[in-house]
């Protein structure tokens, strides 16, 4: 009975890496031979997927392979990562204080927010808030930046933070690579987030997709470390319920990992078991309260009460939205204004009214296209939402107006750095699937099912590749250990 509930268990814990393997043979499939076609959203890039991706992916496998057997001190490791750190935190501040501007959409609403309540002191009525109460942390964080002595005041300052916290996440994604393999790939990992993930331009956008970024990276560092302490369990309770009030795919994370404990353990049930892990299921669910209270403070913090008349966006509503054969699932004004005046139930028979309205051709149509305007956009769907550059600042000399001829959308440069933002994204999707291996270490299986869920999140919910940004990292990491798996399997291949 024992052996069959273990080989139960481990047939299930095998499912996850076949479902994450089909999901990229699809993905990829799609990148490479089905990019061609029109869909919301699209990027139109000068040069094709197919040919960027296979020279520019053999040359960073074969950097990686020439340095492999170069092993890193720790000591150094310490010292390049914290170089790397402050060049990083350079760069950002040079390219936040060239480069920045106010943008429209919810950043907008959210700014306007703030500076109504540092004027006056409370929130209270608010409109946006009260149908979109997942901002309400944000804001409350936000607010208090605002608030900071002498520099609160500047703008710059948020932004700084917005970049700090970037750079601070690589970080940990870098010493998370670390705990898993090695420091050499660990520095390798890094270096690939610099033009991708730290230096990309939306540091200049304090919103959720940043904010969220080190809250799901530090859930995965603490999980990676061998020896857990109890502090490590309180600490993935609290940063996953604070997280998922900044932006609610953090708890992706979460539900991975408790999906694997849970499958790992069965076969471990009984008294002595369950005593033992009293304690660190104990101090979880004390993280959780602090962050639950944590929540409760910054509202009173804004003394912020939502209208009783406003009632929030439920899940439903994206549901139905996700639907959208218009916007292939994602952000509709209209389907906004539907929910805000005519409820919840019109949510539902719409849902069902354009899923059934389509043949299975259709179908697969358009989940192929929803995947697509996903996936591939390395840029994270840079300069698309809204009025995005809806006020700009004048550029206070000619390097300000170079590195805007790069990052603006009218600018000069600005279709070639979209086009190697998206050649970047495409070696990380192209190393990502190699992380499966014949036995996947727990972690392993986490990474992959948390790209797993937050794919299905966004293939049945609103699709954006903004929403990616958040867990780039996850990515990075999935494809830092598919490249070692890679090197490995040719190694071993070439010594037999």
């Amino acid at each position: 009975m024992k052996h069959k509930k273990q080989t139960e268990t481990n047939s299930l814990l095998k499912l996850i890496p076949i479902i994450y393997g089909i999901m990229f043979i699809i993905v990829i499939f799609l990148l490479l031979f089905i990019s061609g076609v029109t869909y919301h959203l699209k990027r139109n890039y000068f040069i094709s997927n197919l040919l960027v991706i296979i020279p520019f992916s053999i040359i960073l496998f074969l950097f990686y392979k020439f340095y492999k057997d170069k092993k890193i001190e720790k000591k150094k490791f310490r010292i390049f990562l914290i170089i790397l750190f402050a060049v990083v935190a350079i760069l950002q501040i040079v390219l936040i204080t060239h480069t920045y501007f106010y943008t429209d959409w919810d950043v907008k609403v959210i700014r306007e927010i703030v500076n109504n309540y540092i004027k006056e002191g409370s929130i209270k009525d608010n409109f946006y808030l009260s149908i979109y109460p997942n901002n309400i942390l944000l804001t409350a964080i936000l607010a208090f930046i605002k608030k900071l002595p002498f520099i609160g005041k500047y703008y710059l300052t948020t932004l700084i933070f917005n970049a700090g916290i970037v750079n601070i996440s690589g970080i940990l994604t870098a010493l998370t690579i670390k705990n898993l393999k090695n420091e050499k790939l660990a520095l390798l990992s890094y270096i690939i987030m610099i033009p991708l993930i730290l230096l990309s331009p939306w540091i200049n956008i304090p919103y959720s997709d940043t904010f969220a970024l080190p809250f799901i990276t530090a859930i995965m560092y603490i999980y990676s470390k061998q020896n857990k302490k109890l502090i490590d369990y309180s600490l993935i309770g609290f940063l996953s319920f604070l997280g998922y009030k900044i932006k609610p795919t953090v708890i992706i994370i979460l539900i991975a990992i408790v999906i694997v404990e849970v499958i790992s353990n069965i076969k471990k049930l009984n008294k002595t078991y369950i005593k033992e892990k009293i304690k660190p299921i104990g101090v979880f669910i004390i993280g959780i309260v602090c962050a639950f209270l944590s929540v409760k403070v910054a509202t009173m913090y804004l003394n912020f009460k939502p209208l009783s008349y406003a009632k929030s966006i439920s899940f439903i509503h994206y549901l139905a939205m996700g639907q959208n054969d218009e916007t292939l699932g994602s952000y509709s004004q209209q389907d906004v204004d539907d929910t805000i005046n005519l409820g919840t139930r019109q949510d539902i028979t719409k849902f069902k009214e354009r899923v059934l309205g389509r043949n299975p051709i259709e179908t697969l149509d358009f989940y192929s296209k929803k995947t697509l305007l996903n996936f591939n956009d390395g840029s994270f769907c840079w300069g698309l939402d809204g009025i995005f550059f809806y006020k700009k600042v004048k550029a206070p000399n000619s390097f300000a107006k170079f590195l805007r001829q790069i990052y603006y959308n009218d600018g000069k440069y600005f279709d070639t750095f979209i086009q190697i933002q998206n050649i970047l994204w495409l070696i990380v999707l192209f190393f990502a699937p190699f992380i499966i291996k014949k036995k996947n270490t727990k972690q392993e299986l986490v990474i992959m099912l948390s790209i797993i869920g937050l794919v299905l999140f966004l293939t049945i919910f609103e699709p954006r590749t903004r929403y990616m940004y958040c867990y780039s990292e996850i990515y990075v990491m999935a494809a830092m250990l598919g490249l070692y798996n890679l090197s490995e399997l040719i190694r071993k291949h070439k010594t037999q």
